[in-house]
This record gives C-alpha cells, structure tokens and sequence, in this order.
C-alpha cells in the first residue's frame, strides 16, 4: 500500500482481487470496511474523507 493516498472503495476492490475474488459483493465490502476501519482505530492507517493510507508508524 505504501504511503500514497487510496480511495476506500479502489482500495477494497483491487485487494479483493489480490485475493483472488473475481467479483467484490457485499460481504467482502463490509468485511474490508470492517478491517480498514480497525486498522484506522489501531493507528495502521489514517484517512482524509474517503481516503486512506498507511501512517507513517505502520510496519
């Protein structure tokens, strides 16, 4: 992911990709909703609007 800026939704469906999904439904959406808002909670990620990206401090 790197530091660039991503927007959720691109975020999401290119990840669901990487994992081999060929389609991104509703319970993959709202499981990666699910994870990036904890990473966000966790300090991993930050966001500006929909927006994301890795903090500076993520490993």
């Amino acid at each position: 992911m790197g530091r660039k800026w991503w927007e959720r939704d691109a975020c999401v469906r290119l990840t669901a990709r990487r994992l081999g999904y060929a389609r991104t439904g509703s319970r993959i959406r709202d499981a990666f909703k699910s994870a990036i808002n904890g990473a966000i909670r966790r300090g991993l990620l930050e966001y500006d609007g929909t927006q994301i990206r890795r903090t500076a401090k993520s490993p």
